[in-house]
């Protein structure tokens, strides 16, 4: 009997082996649904664990300074790369101290220094300390500390400089004044082209452009009166044709229309003719004087501004040359190691406590449904085993 048994035994269970490997999702849900309280209570208590934590952790803030380099000439003066090292060795915690332990005087410490790529050059002309402190206020303060340590060390390779570039400002101003004079003689020849032959030409052209705009008024005009005439004429032809008129009515009808007619004609000729007026001042005249301009621009006004402007440039190149003797010497060009700016946040940077709450719900979450789904899988099993034997 248990020999015939076993084909059936054999077929059920494969039947209930291909039926398990089916993924049925409202199964799943009804297991979800089953087991809800364990799911609750694994996110639950994963989420305690956090919140736990995150009162218990002390709070860590962090304070990023940007410090630029100091600078010569528009020049670094000092190799960031030197001073990243001799901040490191001098202020940054070795690897066998604690990440905790404060500095006690200001209850922070240098975590990290890096160089940060500059505007001048793309070079790395700033240096980013990584203070971590108990508060911002602690933070900025050892910041300042650190800052002055730095420019006390570096101050006497300003003054050398400054007293180099301070001499030759002098002797360029000198070189300015002889231009001068000559730049005001030039100025007088040009001044007498300027306000007595070129303003004439402007006027003629602004005189013959004024002269287009009135020719263009008239004929406007002109073929507004033929287009009346036209009407004109049109109405008497109209009445011309009415039976009851007397001979003599019509004669002077015809008289009429043969007037108009002529008005007609004399106005069309006079619009060609202002047509060809304008056309002559538009590409004749205008042309003709706005030549003449060019060329008394161009072969006189030119040869005096070429000299002009040779000779300011020359007074500029040495205005600038001093102007920048003076720069080189003043800040931003010429400066100690600078702080540029302090960047704080309100809240601590450990423990991220938003961070902590969502990964520690989701890994709750995660795991509370593979316990559900792992407990009703055992369940199931238990059952099956049971119905077998």
């Amino acid at each position: 009997m248990e020999k015939e048994r076993l084909p059936e035994k054999r077929e059920r269970e494969e039947v209930i082996y291909y039926q398990e490997d089916e993924i049925d999702l409202y199964e799943l849900w009804l297991t979800l649904k089953k087991r809800w309280k364990v799911v609750l209570s694994t996110t639950a208590l994963f989420v305690l664990a956090s919140v736990v934590y995150i009162l218990v952790a002390k709070p860590v803030y962090e304070i990023k300074t940007y410090i630029q380099t100091m600078y010569l000439g528009g020049d670094i003066g000092v190799k960031p790369e030197k001073v990243k090292v001799e901040l490191e060795i001098r202020y940054v915690l070795q690897s066998n101290e604690e990440e905790n332990e404060f500095l006690s005087k200001y209850n922070a410490y240098l975590d990290k220094v890096e160089l940060v790529e500059g505007k001048r050059e793309q070079t790395s002309d700033t240096i980013k300390l990584t203070i971590i402190s108990e508060n911002n206020k602690n933070g900025i303060s050892y910041s300042n500390h650190i800052l002055k340590q730095i420019n006390e060390e570096y101050a006497p390779f300003l003054k050398n400089f400054i007293n180099s570039k301070e001499k030759e400002i002098l002797d360029t101003k000198s070189k300015i004044k002889n231009l001068k004079s000559d730049i005001e003689q030039l100025k007088l020849r040009k001044n007498f082209i300027l306000k007595q032959e070129i303003p004439n030409l402007k006027e003629k052209i602004r005189f013959n452009r004024e002269r287009v705009k009135k020719i263009d008024e008239l004929i406007l005009n002109y073929r507004k009166a033929v287009l009346n005439y036209q009407k004109t004429i049109k109405n008497l032809s109209f009445s011309l044709k009415n039976s009851n008129l007397s001979e003599s009515s019509s004669l002077l009808l015809i008289s009429q229309i043969s007037q108009y007619e002529n008005l007609i004609s004399s106005l069309e000729k006079r619009i060609k003719e202002l047509e060809v007026e304008k056309d002559r001042i538009i590409r004749e005249t205008i042309p003709s004087i706005e030549k003449k301009l060019t060329e008394l621009s161009t072969l006189k006004i030119e040869e005096i501004n070429k000299s002009i402007t040779e000779k300011e440039n020359q007074i500029q190149v040495l205005k600038k040359d001093i102007e920048n003797l003076t720069t080189l010497i003043s800040p931003p060009l010429t400066k100690n190691f600078e702080m540029l700016r302090v960047v704080t946040k309100d809240s601590p940077a450990k423990p991220k406590k938003s961070l902590i709450l969502a990964v520690a719900t989701v890994s709750g979450l995660f795991l509370g449904v593979f316990l559900a789904f792992f407990l009703e899988w055992i369940e199931n099993a238990r059952k099956r085993h049971t119905q077998t034997y």
